[in-house]
């Protein structure tokens, strides 16, 4: 491929992101990287990447890509207006697109006849045989107005809407913390701004979305300015709910967006604190329960604000949908499950200060879990091959960039990547201090993860776990409908008590966690090593999940006879080791052996018969 054809390759890329055509940006990447000439991908992927590390750095608004992007193509043009100015790179760059758009690259023009017949042939095959589920998915790369009825990617709105959902809503909840926040001229000067952003927020939903929405938007925010405001119990009930219709009436209209709402209270103040967060719908799954249908939504965060949940998925009784999160899956795969599919490797399971001591019964643990994830995974996945070396990748990277957090520990502050995708260019400030080869590997090693074949095997292997999270949220859909919390078991009552609602939110996440193992035998060792990391995890002592876990443990110890084991886990909280030991006999059961225990015992612990699911689109 000539330097020009490079050159109009990375001008095309930068332009579909920049236009959002294809939705978020890591979509748009993954549609368009495949239909370029493997043998210069890497180069174009590079060159983009320097580009957009180059506007970031030139811009306030680096947390919205979208712009990033326009922006880094105005400047390969020499045509960039104010890089603040978010308003003017989109009317210069919506210009640009008008008069004289980049066309998309002919990857195999230059080669010549002969190979470029081969090379036809070859892309298909590619395509047919290489290309990840989501691009193929035609729910997923053609947004539809149905997608809440039907299953498949929502629409996106345009003009004021993408800045509604990314900027005023998320800050909203910033500047009303301050308004109140007890020092008087920092309240008084916050107040000021909450005035002027919520007729901002006002308008540009009204422009966005009409009247009758931003009648809903007008009571969201009068009621979190109610509960900020006044100190203590709060009518958060039905700010919840107030927020849910207004989900469900962007939903009625086939958008992708969705706003959440959370209030915690500071026990020492008794202040309240709301957060909006926002997200965009990624793809919508539904469900049957019984006669009832359950919607599962994918969310990918939209805002990137601080307050984060440490959840791969989350529900509310105020809310009518099961909600999936992709960024904390994405995360858990990267740092967990990956790494453990390399031979012999164990699945962590616990805390890095129990794992610097390294005691026995934590070793056998995780490396049992380890070889039942990797015999469980391969058939879902195949891939044997792929997975590994994505595993062993993985942590090359990780300890290359930890190697260089540790040697610039005191001057810079270096981020260990969170995700599988990573634009290296966010290392570029370090290039000068490193060795040549050591940026080399950075690039190289991310070029390998990027690969068509081993995206595949992970896109295969993230899809199974994204399904059994669906399924987790499910169960508490049904839990909420049909009363499930109300009645406690003796195992978790006497661990939390049964009056309030913490008891209640770990009675969900029994039902919920233990319905996992039940239905779901072909996965069913990696999700109870999963579930007994919130036991083995010393950070996560006393979470409704540990409390839940314990129950379970002890319920299945008790199903198999093992008295001394069920003894040992009755205690508010069982010893790590006493865990540790049951996991490990319980990864020793036949899959399907494991799974009825489970069944019967959520049966035995709930009072009623486990609930049959179907999922109603692939």
């Amino acid at each position: 491929m000539p330097l020009s054809a490079v050159r109009r390759a990375t001008l095309w890329l930068l332009a579909e992101v920049g236009a959002e055509r294809h939705g978020d940006a890591r979509t748009a990447r993954r549609t368009c990287y495949p239909r370029l000439d493997p043998l210069v991908r890497g180069l174009v992927r590079r060159r983009v990447s320097t580009r957009v590390a180059s506007a970031l750095f030139e811009t306030s608004h680096g947390d919205d890509e979208a712009h990033v992007h326009r922006l880094a193509f105005l400047q390969s043009l020499g045509r960039a207006p104010d890089p603040d100015d978010r308003d003017a790179v989109r009317a210069v760059f919506d210009e640009v697109l008008g008069s004289r758009p980049p066309s998309a690259p002919s990857a195999w023009a230059w080669r010549g006849p002969v190979l470029a017949l081969g090379g036809l042939l070859l892309a298909v095959a590619a395509v047919l045989l290489l290309a990840p589920d989501h691009w193929l998915d035609p729910d997923l790369v053609a947004p539809t107005a149905d997608a809440y009825e039907r299953g498949g990617r929502p629409m996106r709105a345009e003009g004021d809407g993408r800045e509604l959902f990314t900027e005023h809503l998320p800050r909203f909840s910033t500047v009303l913390w301050h308004a109140h926040s007890g020092e008087p001229r920092a309240a008084a000067e916050a107040l000021q701004q909450l005035e002027s952003l919520e007729r901002s927020i006002l308008e540009d939903t009204r422009d966005a979305f009409g009247a009758e929405l931003a009648s809903f938007v007008g009571a969201i925010l009068a009621q979190a300015r109610t509960i900020a405001e006044r100190p203590g119990p709060a009518a958060v009930d039905s700010f919840l709910r107030s927020v849910d219709a207004f989900n469900e009436r962007l939903a009625e209209r086939g958008l992708g967006h969705y706003l959440d709402a959370e209030v915690l209270r500071e026990t020492a103040t008794g202040r309240n604190r709301v957060y909006l967060s926002t997200f965009t719908v990624e793809r919508v799954v539904p469900y049957r329960a019984g006669d009832e249908t359950v919607r599962v939504l994918w969310l990918s965060r939209r805002d990137g604000r601080g307050f984060q949940r440490a959840v791969l998925g989350f529900t509310r009784p105020q809310v009518r949908d099961a909600l999936v999160l992709v960024e904390p899956i994405d995360e858990w795969l990267v740092h967990s499950v990956l790494p453990a599919m390399r031979a012999d490797a164990p699945l962590r399971l616990t805390d890095p200060e129990t794992r610097e001591t390294a005691p026995e019964w934590l070793v056998r643990a995780e490396r049992t879990a380890g070889v039942e994830a990797r015999r469980e995974v391969l058939p879902l996945v195949g891939h044997r091959d792929r997975l590994a070396e994505i595993g062993r990748t993985l942590i090359a990277r990780q300890e290359l960039v930890d190697g260089w957090a540790e040697r610039f520990a005191g001057r810079l502050r270096i981020a260990r990547p969170r995700a599988y995708e990573l634009d290296v260019n966010a290392y570029a400030p370090l290039r000068g201090h490193l060795l040549g080869s050591e940026w080399a590997q950075l690039v190289r090693l991310q070029d390998r993860l990027e690969d068509d074949e081993l995206v595949d095997a992970r896109d295969g292997l993230r899809r199974a776990l994204l399904h059994s999270v669906e399924r987790h949220e499910v169960q508490h859909r049904i839990d909420y409908a049909t009363g499930t919390l109300e009645r406690l078991p003796e195992a978790l009552a006497r661990r939390v008590g049964t009056d309030h609602d913490f008891a209640r939110r770990t009675m969900a996440e029994l039902s919920a966690y233990l319905s996992e193992l039940a239905r779901e035998p072909r996965l069913v060792d990696l999700n109870l090593a999963l579930f007994a990391s919130h036991l083995l995890n010393r950070r996560r002592t006393g979470t409704a999940e540990a409390h839940a876990g314990a129950a379970v443990f002890e319920g299945l110890a008790r199903r198999l006879g093992l008295d001394e084991a069920s003894a040992a886990l009755s205690a508010a909280h069982p010893e790590r080791s006493e865990v540790a030991r049951l996991l490990v006999r319980l990864l020793e059961l036949p899959d399907d052996q494991l799974s009825a225990h489970a069944a019967v015992l959520w049966e035995e612990l709930t009072g009623r018969p486990l609930p049959e699911i179907e999922r109603l689109t692939e």
